[in-house]
């Protein structure tokens, strides 16, 4: 059976692949790190499983998004950047860390496009370089979308 490509999530699941590094929630497991989990900053204890093979470009991961969204959830986004498969740059990860997500989530109704405008009007509120950010996470968008991950 052929494996079918992974649809790109929406853009604000790379801003909260990037937050949950920042936070720390991101584990690498196994030999060659293609097994890995993701824990949850709303619900304590609750994490997502996620393994990838790179032989196959297969990545399988058990969050909403992977499982009931058809789109690649951020713990597997996450997972990718944490690995190296996808290149970062750090310095954004400084901007994430001490956002509220689920406070924005719930303020606007768990919108993805109005999250991401409420994000990025508290950010540039704090004087960061909202732009620099925007472009960083388009730029990783790309790199996702040319890495072309499957799914089982």
């Amino acid at each position: 059976m052929e494996s079918t490509l992974r649809k790109l999530p929406p853009k604000i699941k790379i801003y909260e692949a990037l937050w949950a590094i920042a936070d720390h929630r991101v584990e690498l497991e196994g030999l060659l790190w293609t097994q890995g989990k993701c824990y949850s900053a709303s619900t304590k204890g609750k994490s997502y499983t996620i393994s990838y093979d790179p032989e196959t470009n297969v990545i399988v991961s058990n969050d909403s998004g992977s499982t009931n969204q058809g789109y690649l959830g951020y713990p597997a986004v996450a997972f990718l950047l944490k690995m190296g498969k996808l290149p970062y740059d750090p310095q954004f990860l400084i901007m994430l860390k001490a956002i509220n997500w689920q406070e924005i989530k719930e303020q606007v109704n768990k919108d993805h496009e109005a999250t991401l405008r409420v994000l990025l009007g508290m950010l540039f509120q704090e004087g960061f370089d909202v732009d620099a950010l925007a472009e960083e996470c388009d730029r990783i968008e790309q790199e996702l979308e040319n890495l072309k991950v499957k799914k089982e």
